[in-house]
């Protein structure tokens, strides 16, 4: 119902805010979502492009800063 996703005050230490990706399933109806904004790493404004009420479900990702990236394949 609402258009805020607000993250945990820990990931503002944890992952680097230029990586944070938003994956957006629409239920019920179309809803023509869109992530209109990332503010600070800290939160995640969503918006309806046809002015249907919000009702989604949501994934959020980003890249952990505090260990080393994992190397999926070595190189041999």
């Amino acid at each position: 119902g609402g258009n805020i996703i607000q993250l945990p005050d820990y990931w503002q230490d944890l992952v680097d805010p230029e990586t944070i990706t938003v994956t957006l399933t629409q239920i019920r109806t179309s809803q023509d979502l869109i992530v209109d904004a990332i503010e600070w790493g800290r939160r995640i404004k969503i918006k309806s492009g046809n002015a249907s009420a919000i009702d989604c479900f949501y994934t959020v990702n980003a890249t952990r800063k505090d260990v080393p990236p994992l190397e999926v394949e070595p190189d041999a």
